[in-house]
Formats: C-alpha cells, sequence, structure tokens
C-alpha cells in the first residue's frame, strides 16, 4: 500500500486515481448545482477541490520517479503544497457537507415507519464529526512521530491512507444514506 491514497498518482494507478477525482469533482460541481443552498456551495467547492487535487500530485514519493510537466514548470514543492491546501480543504468540506446533511435532515416531518428526523440529524452530525476527527487525529499523530513517538510499522507508513480511506468511507456513507433518506422521507 502507498503512503498515501494521493500516491497511487505515482502508481499503475494513475488514471484510475485521477479520473476517480474528476468523476466526484465534476459530480459534487453539478449536483443540485442551481439551488442556492449552503449545502450547494460546500458541495461545488468540494468538487472543484477535488479535481484541483486531482491535476497538481502530490511529491514524489521517490526521487528515482520523474518530475511530471507540471512540477518541473511551477515546481515539485508547489506544486505539493497546492494538493495538500486542495486535499485538506476538501475533506474539511466533506465534513460540512455531511453536517449539513444532518441540520437539513433534521428539520423533514416525523414518519412514524422510518427513522426520525432526530436520527438522522445526529448520524450525519457524527459523521462529520468523524472525519473531522480523523484530520485531528493525523495530526496528533505527526506530531507524537516529530517527538519520537513510534505506533508501528504499518501505522507509522501508512496513517495518512488509513486516515483518508475512513473519512471517505465517512463521506460516502453519509452520501448514501441522505440518497435513501430522500426516498424515504418527504422534503417538509
Amino acid at each position: 500500500l502507498p503512503a498515501s491514497l494521493s500516491d497511487y498518482y505515482f502508481s499503475g494507478m494513475r488514471e484510475v486515481f485521477t479520473c476517480s477525482l474528476w468523476v466526484i469533482g465534476f459530480f459534487l460541481l453539478t449536483y443540485k448545482a442551481f439551488e442556492k443552498t449552503l449545502e450547494n456551495v460546500l458541495t461545488i467547492l468540494a468538487g472543484a477541490l477535488a479535481i484541483v487535487f486531482a491535476f497538481f500530485p502530490v511529491a514524489r514519493p521517490s526521487t528515482a520517479i520523474p518530475l511530471t510537466p507540471l512540477q518541473q514548470g511551477l515546481g515539485e514543492h508547489t506544486v505539493d503544497i497546492i494538493h495538500v491546501i486542495a486535499a485538506t480543504t476538501f475533506g474539511v468540506l466533506m465534513a460540512a457537507i455531511s453536517y449539513a446533511f444532518g441540520s437539513r435532515e433534521g428539520l423533514r416531518p416525523t414518519a412514524s415507519d422510518q427513522h426520525s428526523p432526530e436520527f438522522w440529524r445526529r448520524f450525519h452530525h457524527i459523521c462529520g464529526y468523524v472525519i473531522l476527527g480523523t484530520g485531528v487525529l493525523y495530526v496528533a499523530f505527526k506530531l507524537a512521530v516529530h517527538y519520537g513517538a513510534s505506533f508501528g510499522g504499518f501505522i507509522d507508513g501508512h496513517a495518512l491512507w488509513l486516515i483518508e480511506v475512513v473519512s471517505f468511507t465517512t463521506f460516502g456513507i453519509s452520501w448514501l444514506c441522505k440518497g435513501s433518506e430522500l426516498k424515504t422521507h418527504p422534503v417538509g
């Protein structure tokens, strides 16, 4: 496994990685793009950022890998900074979108044969907190490692990958559940 999902850019999975981000970005950009709500503004920003961090690769995991033309033109460090800022902001926006789902779903009328709006509010808010919490855990991990702590070979080498997988999976669950709610809860 690579150290992060972004390192797939420098593997045989480059096209799958970048095309997946472009598809996710395009979907988020166009999803209910004409509704004027905070949730949709967050979704549009997240979509644009997904495309940005697909286009600007992370720093190479090895100097044996040649620089991309973009890295040659702007500098590897500059491209990496753009990638990290876009990816981190995307992660924060995923948390905010999940939280917004909960705020909206909590206002729906109660249906007797379904989970309550309060259940869905809490569910999506917890998803948002989990996504933010993974970021906080990663920062704590990096600080601990900086001061000499070790958490074992796998975690030390793949902490970012683990954090990203948990965050993306949590957001995906929140999004899928939000979609199923639209079928079961009428908009009030």
